[in-house]
């Protein structure tokens, strides 16, 4: 029997809700949907009435949780100011939020470290890389707006560089993922920020 219409939105939302909770504690392997269910405070019958198997209801939950948090982002990415400028904003706001987003961040800690790369899991694994490709295209086209305007070195491929951008986004997330009280990426925003964009070697005066 398929939830009522009334029930389906706010059964779903407490079950993708549940199964990242669930997941970040446990991992995706170790979690049954028996545990979901009580944490979302369901019936698991009712579990199977919107998703049929453990990895549906991961890669679901993945997608609505990152539609959610990620939102927000896409923004800075745009508008007028010259691309480096929009660069720059975007960097600062995801090294705050990565602090600051409890959803953010435990999304980022379900997916990096308790998800084991599974066959069951594929079809997410895919979504996650195509993801990727559409954030290497997005910067890529904000860095060659940035080398038309002389603010990208001409030695620089955009691809490239957009590759190292997001090396570096991974980078600074997964270590503060990893030890919390290693750095404070939303204290340190700015100057992370002026790291990837300047460097850190001093260049010699010509």
């Amino acid at each position: 029997m398929s939830p009522s219409n009334e029930n389906a939105a706010p059964q779903r939302a407490a079950l993708t809700e549940a199964a990242l909770t669930v997941f970040s504690k446990k991992g995706y392997a170790a979690t049954s949907f028996e545990e979901i269910a009580v944490q979302a405070g369901l019936s698991r019958g009712v579990l199977y009435q919107h998703f049929k198997t453990k990895a549906e209801l991961y890669i679901t939950a993945i997608r609505d949780r990152w539609t959610e948090v990620s939102t927000p982002l896409w923004p800075h990415l745009q508008g007028e100011e010259a691309p480096l400028d929009r660069l720059r904003r975007f960097l600062v706001t995801w090294f705050t939020l990565l602090e600051q987003d409890a959803r953010l961040r435990s999304l980022l800690e379900v997916v990096c470290f308790r998800a084991e790369h599974l066959p069951e899991l594929a079809a997410g694994i895919e979504e996650l890389r195509r993801h990727m490709e559409q954030w290497t295209e997005m910067l890529t086209a904000l860095l060659e707006s940035a080398r038309s305007r002389g603010e990208l070195g001409s030695s620089h491929a955009p691809r490239t560089a957009a590759l190292a951008v997001l090396a570096y986004l991974q980078g600074v997330t997964a270590s503060h993922l990893l030890s919390p009280s290693l750095f404070s990426p939303a204290a340190d925003a700015e100057h992370l920020t002026r790291v990837l964009l300047h460097g850190v070697i001093r260049q010699k005066a010509e």
